[in-house]
């Protein structure tokens, strides 16, 4: 055999593996070489988001082949109705702020502009909302028998659930905000005076609250007027603000009620939350009846000078340990490791200038596991056994140290320590079980 004959074999025998290996791949990447295959669509079942907050949705589309061929990606939020609470926008390649769109592009550009596809709920809802998608093939690339073109795309079409809810939130119905004010406040003539305020709602999300505060006018019980002071105005008798839950608890951190100069008596100031009707599923046709409400007032005693408070407290108790499951601390009895039958009590003399009734910023309200002898100080050496505080009631806790929790009881010049194993977090509807504080020891 000559030099140029083998030369002329092997390129034949290489030619030969060249195209053997370029049908095979396409045999593997194409399962019909001759007849067209459809578009197959890839997305979530579901997704969850919180009201208000944008949610990526990871979709994608392959075809084995379309080639260099067009496909249309068509995608649409679905209309309310039925299980569908909740319509909203959605963002991707093509377009912004969309409830329908599509586009005609090669299969590496529709997943390029599906891989931003981002979904942005109706504002304020919560429930369910729903995008459809839909991919053809335009046809590409097969051969097609059907006399009518139309026939030979094929198509795919899926959508994706997008639960929207609060964080601990199963309800989707919206929930009313809650406005946490003291009932009563008591200060001097012609003296401001903080006032702890705030408000939660289960379910607001990023949505807004509007809060409105109200000095009543004098007339009835009402025999003094005066002005606020808040993170919404200043020296004002009526204002509002509308903005997030977190904005507006961190003005009404700063409310400050001053009296009308020289009058003493009582005066009032009312709170009215509503949330906007953020967020939940509703059913009214009108949209006012789906806003929630809260409304309290604060009556604010104004006095020459502060009274000696008296304090009683009398107790019937058993000798049994206290409860170790606090799961629900409200559902156990209450007991007590104190001498039985302990009538206790205590009188405080205020320092007048001292004895404001000011809440400190941060403080938490818990409630009494048992009865509990009261300390003067954060050490066993300072108890008093004329002192019982009453088990199940609840405390503003003012202070923390040394294995000890510092109780506000009528004004900061005359505070007292109970242990900290003897509280337990308040789980009523405005605290609803808020951690206490580390008191350390």
């Amino acid at each position: 055999m000559s030099i140029a004959h083998l030369r002329r074999t092997i390129i034949i025998v290489i030619a030969c593996f060249l195209f053997i290996g370029v049908f095979l791949s396409f045999a593997q990447a194409d399962p019909d070489p001759v007849n067209n295959n459809p578009p197959v669509n890839s997305l979530p079942g579901s997704v969850n988001t919180e009201p208000n907050t944008p949610v990526v949705i990871a979709a994608s589309v392959s075809d084995p082949d379309v080639g260099g061929g067009l496909m249309e990606i068509e995608l649409t939020v679905s209309g309310v109705g039925g299980a569908v609470t909740c319509g909203g926008t959605f963002s991707w390649g093509a377009g912004s702020n969309v409830t329908n769109d599509t586009l005609l592009d090669t299969l590496a550009n529709a997943n390029a502009a599906l891989s931003t596809l981002t979904f942005t709920p109706q504002a304020g809802c919560t429930g369910l909302a729903r995008m459809v998608m839909e991919s053809d093939d335009q046809g590409n690339s097969g051969a097609c028998t059907d006399p009518n073109p139309l026939n030979c795309i094929l198509a795919d079409t899926n959508f994706v659930n997008i639960n929207i809810a609060a964080p601990g939130d199963s309800d989707p119905v919206n929930n009313p905000p809650v406005n946490f004010l003291p009932g009563s406040m008591d200060t001097l003539v012609s003296s401001p005076i903080a006032i702890p305020a705030s408000v939660t709602d289960l379910d607001v999300g990023g949505g807004n609250m509007e809060v409105e505060l109200t000095v009543s006018g004098v007339g009835g019980a009402v025999t003094c007027s005066g002005s606020f002071t808040w993170g919404g105005g200043t020296n004002v008798q009526n204002d509002s603000l509308t903005a997030s839950l977190a904005s507006v608890n961190a003005a009404l951190s700063t409310l400050v009620f001053t009296p009308q100069a020289g009058c003493t008596g009582l005066a009032r100031m009312v709170m009215e939350s509503d949330d906007q009707g953020n967020s939940g599923t509703c059913i009214h046709p009108n949209p006012l009846d789906c806003i929630l409400a809260d409304t309290n007032f604060i009556n604010i005693n104004i006095l020459v000078s502060l009274p000696t408070a008296t304090h009683t407290a009398t107790a019937a108790v058993t000798n049994t340990p206290p409860p170790t499951n606090t799961t629900d601390p409200l559902a156990t009895p209450v007991v007590s490791t104190i001498a039985p039958t302990v009538t206790a009590l205590f009188t405080l003399t205020p320092v007048a200038e001292r004895c404001l009734h000011v809440i400190p910023n941060g403080a938490v309200q818990g409630r009494m596991l048992y009865d509990v002898r009261a300390f003067f100080a954060p050490n066993l050496q300072s108890e008093t056994p004329e002192v019982v505080i009453p088990g199940n009631s609840t405390w503003w806790i003012v202070g923390a140290t040394n294995g000890f929790y510092q109780l506000f009881i009528t004004c900061p010049g005359n505070l007292v320590w109970v242990p900290a194993s003897s509280m337990i977090p308040n789980y009523d509807e405005v605290w609803n079980g808020a951690p206490l504080p580390n008191a350390g020891g």
